[in-house]
């Protein structure tokens, strides 16, 4: 391997016994000069990254010229995951015919946590000749931005409105979008509508004897009831017989 390409991995994070093994190439069969300034040109343009507000755009649009790769651990894919991803590990997807067989002529848009890992290992693929980004600031960058519109990145462009904003945080996390911070676990997946959240059982309404249907179990005429029950309990008052009539003898006749 040239020392320009040890340099430019230990740039990337990269030690050259890595970035050997990941290519497939013995050091005499290292990336040309020219293959080297190639990607380091693509590197400084920032072309080498995809921002976070374009690959949302992408997916919105359902543009279909490019494969989501997450490279994080199965777990975290399962807790949630950007829309259209599949997962493939970093040791995986850096072995040159696995990345083609996943890219199937499509640019690979790659992103790890934070987005160091994606980066490093489009950098390898880009040096065997494959088209691939990485998503800049990874899965939390993108989780934080969708489903809060009032969260920024700075230096990530196009710079969208309030109200796409809004529309990219219904599109991705529907009335689950939040702003506050990115929830972990199945509460993540719920939020991506990755796994139903399980709604809560309602409050049981309190049994309360109601015989006149007053609607007291919504507090209504109590009143009323308080008035009602002691008119119940209260001694019926006798009432006074009727006076009967009389037939007098020798009288009125």
């Amino acid at each position: 391997m040239s020392s320009k390409l040890v340099r430019i991995a230990a740039a990337c994070g990269i030690t050259a016994a890595v970035a050997v093994l990941a290519t497939g190439c013995t050091p005499s069969e290292g990336p040309s000069s020219a293959d080297l300034e190639r990607v380091g040109s693509s590197i400084a343009r920032g072309e080498a990254i995809v921002t976070v507000p374009a690959l949302s755009r992408r997916i919105v649009e359902d543009q279909g010229d490019f494969r989501l790769v997450d490279l994080r651990p199965v777990i975290a894919f399962e807790d949630g995951h950007i829309p259209g991803a599949m997962s493939v590990g970093v040791t995986e997807i850096v072995k040159a015919d696995r990345a083609r067989e996943v890219a199937g002529n499509r640019q690979l848009v790659l992103y790890s946590g934070d987005g160091i890992a994606a980066s490093q290992a489009s950098a390898l693929l880009q040096l065997q000749g494959i088209n691939a980004v990485a998503l800049q600031g990874g899965f939390d960058a993108w989780f934080a931005y969708t489903s809060d519109p009032a969260h920024e990145l700075p230096g990530q462009e196009p710079m969208l409105g309030s109200e796409e904003r809004r529309q990219l945080a219904q599109f991705f996390h529907g009335d689950d979008a939040t702003a506050t911070a990115a929830p972990s676990g199945r509460d993540r997946a719920a939020a991506l509508g990755l796994t139903p959240a399980t709604p809560s059982a309602p409050a049981a309404a309190p049994q309360v004897d109601d015989p006149h249907g007053l609607g007291l179990q919504y507090g209504l005429g109590v009143g009323i009831e308080f008035e009602l029950a002691a008119a119940e309990d209260a001694p019926a008052a006798e009432e006074e017989p009727a006076p009967r009539r009389r037939l007098l003898i020798g009288e009125g006749c």
